[in-house]
């Protein structure tokens, strides 16, 4: 899936919680790089690589 600033995801944390974000940012060079904003909070969390794939789902 290709993700775009302002897309709607479910981010699933390392402690097993779910959250609702926003994509604010997006690179792919050097690695996969996908920059999310916690919708409770505003708190930002970056993922990388495969990392992506198995933490974050569209809404």
């Amino acid at each position: 899936m290709e993700y775009a600033p302002g897309t709607s995801v479910r981010c699933r944390l390392a402690s097993g919680h779910v959250a609702d974000c926003v994509v604010v940012a997006v690179r792919h060079f050097p690695v996969d790089f996908l920059e999310v904003q916690f919708e409770q909070d505003g708190r930002r969390m970056a993922f990388t690589g495969s990392a992506i794939a198995s933490a974050i789902t569209p809404v």
